[in-house]
């Protein structure tokens, strides 16, 4: 080959598949028109949560307590600390503290 040459890949159709006939085209031409549709849909989302995040941060100003507390709103995360008001051990219901924290001990240890 010479410098002046470039490689491309070139896609042959086969004229001698007997099975892909004009549904199956029309449905992989579907396909793909709703791939690029699902993947705008996608890039709008992500465009809009940023938009909404940007404008919520800032509406905080230059207040920390208040840009903390939105940033933790924002994370939709909500943990609790407590322990679960009852837990099934096999057949058995255990809703005592004590109980329920003996069996996590024995479970973990």
């Amino acid at each position: 080959m010479t410098a002046n040459t470039q490689k491309r890949k070139m896609r042959i159709k086969n004229k001698f598949i007997p099975w892909f006939d004009r549904d199956l085209a029309e449905l992989l031409h579907l396909k793909n028109t709703i791939w690029q549709i699902r993947k705008k849909c996608t890039q709008a989302i992500r465009k809009a949560k940023v938009s909404y995040f940007k404008e919520q941060v800032s509406l905080c100003g230059s207040n920390p307590k208040k840009f903390w507390k939105t940033v933790k709103d924002l994370e939709n995360k909500h943990f609790s600390s407590q322990l679960p008001m009852s837990l099934n051990v096999g057949d058995v219901v255990v809703t005592d503290k004590e109980r329920t924290a003996e069996l996590f001990n024995h479970h973990f240890i």
